[in-house]
């Protein structure tokens, strides 16, 4: 709960006054096991009536799931007023057909852009799909047990704009459909298969309203539940969209004094990519080195050169940071030993989400990036994270930062000592705590390791960036606002 007042609030034997976050208002806790029976609930608040110098008190009522932790405003459904009969239960914020725990985002994507289903031929979400019917794309602000009664019971909501008609003609034949035009001669139905049909107004004898939508019922009936909870997982998660207030909120806790500062030293940064190997705005390593390469550019005293799978011995004599964002399947012992040498003179390493991953000995590349993964052994699952900070971490890059939601693709478990790095963000993933960012030395060489970095819209979230900014620094052993600035 959240309020630009004062409030308190009990719910059942929980009795909290809200605590302070400075100009962002008052704000309040509550848990819930999942298993009791309704609770009360009270909230006291002091309002106000608006005028020119204060607005009306604003309450706002939002939620996650351990298995979803996506932040989602509480469904009406989830509440019952005092009144209400004593006999009606409100339906579960999550039960065992909505839990999204194991499902995928891009298993469940597959899923509505398939022909299994067949979702994408009426339906759009987030630029991908049919434009027949509604556009999905708002389902990131729902919760997964409406959008499955949505699905599962199509016609006990339509939405206004998309009610679809029944047409009876003379012979005795009938269309239902969305009526997209019609004039003094001729009408254009669109069906639920896509197609279109234009028929003469000559021939129509009646058309009126239909009552039933025209997704079938029972469209997942076939589906597995890992299925079912794969495309729930697709429908209601999307990338985080981050707000200047929330940017700026972390950029100012403990933001360094703007005292004269001794001239930069000139540092060489060698950005390492691949050939793109997965979809369409996944592990886009080019894009990244293009991106990147203009962003650090920016930074006073900077050189930025590019390398393609492997740096040049030109590079490797002369960076002072590799920036890794590729699949490298050669780490041969000459490569480990390139990396032995350039840590060895200070050299420093960022490595992104599959520059962790050796194919085999993961503890070998362990040994040098702190953290490895290995296919096979290391799992993987496209879904929301919420990057949760370490009180213990570098604080020149985790100020400001106490938790961070992302929609990426964590890697567990890793190989490496968990001990031996500086852990400064986890993630839970099948109940465990799993490191997802980190810092290692390795005798005068630092590494940032980040598994977060398999989507474009990751490597371009401004609260993601500020933080990986601040690990080039820490790498390079220089002060965040260096290249901070910039973001």
């Amino acid at each position: 709960l959240k309020a630009t007042t004062p409030f308190e609030v009990s719910l059942g034997q929980q009795r909290l006054t809200a605590r302070s976050i400075g100009a962002d208002g008052f704000t309040a806790d509550l848990v819930l096991n999942g298993d009791e029976a309704p609770l009360p609930l009270t909230i006291s608040l002091k309002t106000q009536p608006p005028s020119a110098t204060l607005p009306a008190a604003v309450l706002t009522a939002t939620y996650s799931t351990k298995s979803d932790p996506t932040v989602r405003p509480v469904p009406l459904g989830a509440l019952l007023l005092p009144w209400a009969a004593p006999h009606q239960t409100p339906p579960l914020l999550e039960n065992e057909k909505t839990d999204l725990a194991g499902g995928d985002f891009e298993r469940g994507r597959a899923l509505f852009l398939g022909k299994q289903i067949m979702c994408a031929t009426c339906h759009r979400i987030r630029e991908e799909g049919g434009t027949i019917g509604p556009d999905l794309t708002n389902l990131a602000y729902r919760d997964a047990a409406s959008v499955l009664r949505d699905i599962n019971e199509p016609s006990a909501t339509i939405n206004p704009d998309y009610v679809a008609s029944s047409v009876a003609l003379r012979d005795g034949s009938s269309l239902a459909g969305y009526v997209r035009t019609q004039d003094d001669d001729k009408l254009r139905i669109v069906g639920p298969d896509g197609q279109e049909q234009t028929v003469a107004r000559a021939d129509v004898v009646d058309l009126r309203p239909s009552p039933v939508s025209l997704m079938p019922p029972g469209l997942i009936a076939g589906l597995k539940e890992a299925q079912v909870r794969d495309l729930l997982t697709f429908l209601v998660s999307a990338p985080p969209r981050r707000t200047s207030a929330e940017i700026a909120a972390v950029r100012k806790v403990g933001a360094p004094t703007t005292a004269a500062a001794p001239a930069p030293r000139p540092l060489n940064l060698v950005l390492v990519a691949s050939k793109q190997d997965h979809g369409a705005g996944q592990h886009d390593y080019p894009a990244w080195q293009k991106t990147w390469s203009a962003l650090l550019g920016r930074v006073q005293g900077i050189t930025v050169t590019e390398a393609w799978e492997w740096p040049t011995p030109e590079q490797w004599r002369t960076a002072d940071v590799l920036l890794l964002n590729f699949r490298n399947r050669d780490w041969s012992a000459g490569r480990l030993a390139q990396l032995d040498a350039f840590q060895a003179r200070g050299g420093g390493i960022v490595a992104f989400h599959a520059a962790t991953i050796i194919d085999k000995e993961p503890e070998q590349l362990a040994e040098r990036l702190g953290l490895s993964a290995q296919p096979g052994p290391t799992k993987y699952r496209h879904m929301p994270v919420t990057l949760k900070f370490s009180a213990d971490g570098e604080p020149t890059i985790i100020r400001g930062f106490k938790s961070l939601p992302l929609l990426d693709e964590p890697y567990w478990p890793m190989f490496g000592d968990p001990k031996r790095v500086g852990v400064l963000a986890t993630a839970e993933v099948d109940g465990q705590p799993r490191p997802l960012v980190w810092t290692f030395q390795k005798g005068p060489g630092r590494v940032f390791g980040s598994i977060p970095g398999h989507y474009n819209w990751t490597l371009e979230d401004p609260l993601y960036r500020l933080l990986v900014l601040r690990g080039i620094a820490w790498v390079c052993g220089e002060p965040a606002s260096r290249f901070e600035s910039v973001e």
